[in-house]
């Protein structure tokens, strides 16, 4: 892999920053507070304006996000209303899922809905890409992921979790 992609760098994704960084894997990263984003450059990745951004630079993308809604934000690119819920509108051309090029992955490492899981999973596949859900868990060795997808895309993703976590496990499908 060339290049890895990060969306959110708030306590994980600032680990998952540091840690890849510190592995030697080259990163895009980005995040809707422009003062994380601009640690995640002073650490030494790349800084993109939009989630876009990050998927045209990167070949897996991982989403360190809080839940569902920021995930669905990041995918379409459409922003969120003061209600928390999406502005009306098609997705706009700054979220992952336009930019999305076959072979790419994105790995969502929060605590998203099944749902949502299973529809990106549809999303991604459409444009031949792939979408594993690996959401995490801290102990005192480290981080524990559980994954779930296809088992081809977990094991494109496998050397970049394994690059964060102490565990691993690929556990079933989304």
């Amino acid at each position: 892999m060339d290049r890895i992609g990060l969306i959110g760098v708030g306590n994980i994704g600032g680990f998952f920053c540091r840690t890849l960084i510190e592995k030697g894997w080259a990163l895009t990263a980005y995040d809707i507070d422009p003062a994380r984003a601009a640690q995640a450059g002073e650490l030494g990745a790349e800084v993109a304006d939009t989630p876009a951004g990050v998927a045209e630079a990167a070949e897996v993308i991982l989403l360190a996000l809080p839940g569902s809604h920021c995930v669905e934000q990041a995918m379409e690119g459409r922003a969120l209303s003061q209600s928390g819920a999406f502005d009306a509108g098609e997705t706009s051309p700054d979220g992952i899922l336009p930019a999305l090029r076959p072979g790419r992955l994105v790995i969502d490492t929060g605590t998203s809905r099944p749902e949502t899981a299973a529809r990106y999973d549809r999303l991604c596949a459409d444009r031949d890409a792939g979408f594993i859900d690996a959401p995490i868990t801290w102990r005192r060795d480290g981080l524990i992921i559980m994954s779930g997808g296809e088992e081809r895309w977990f094991e494109r993703g496998r050397p970049v979790l394994e690059a964060v976590s102490y565990k691993l496990r690929h556990v079933g499908p989304i």
